[in-house]
């Protein structure tokens, strides 16, 4: 009897088919896709997020600026106001201030202090004659509420 060679697994160690290969690029192409969306939405979430701080602090800043003024001040009458130094930069990005005064009967008005700014999803902010104008803009936006001595 003559000699016999056992080859194992019966020859099947051929390497891979096209086909496993055509579906391991496509899962990995997959995952390459989510990964890159991920990334890009975290970015977009950051600038967001810097960009909503620099507007609060800015909010925050005008509206303290005017409960300091005095009595009978142009800036507290009861209309639309557009900041005069429009825009304001901050870390070298625009930002666009407003304010609304509306009167009150005791002596008292409430101001509402807007700012905005420009966002690579939606339309690039401008000046603004009125609040109408504000609420049609798709900018995104903050706005503060506040009281002041008439």
């Amino acid at each position: 009897m003559g000699a016999q060679v056992w080859l194992g697994d019966g020859g099947l160690n051929r390497g891979f088919s096209l086909v496993e290969v055509m579906v391991a690029l496509f899962i990995m192409v997959l995952s390459l896709v989510a990964i890159t969306k991920l990334y890009v939405e975290s970015v977009d979430a950051e600038a967001y997020s810097d960009n909503l701080t620099f507007a609060s602090i800015l909010a925050q800043e005008k509206l303290q600026s005017l409960v300091l003024l005095p009595r009978g001040s142009p800036e507290l009458t009861s209309t639309w106001h557009a900041d005069t130094s429009n825009p304001v930069y901050l870390d070298k990005r625009p930002f666009w201030r407003f304010w609304l005064v509306k009167n009150n009967d005791k002596g008292k008005g409430e101001v509402t202090v807007y700012v905005w700014w420009n966002s690579r999803k939606r339309h690039n902010t401008r000046n603004s004659t009125s609040a109408l104008d504000f609420d049609k803009s798709s900018c995104p936006c903050i706005s503060i509420k506040g009281w002041v001595a008439r």
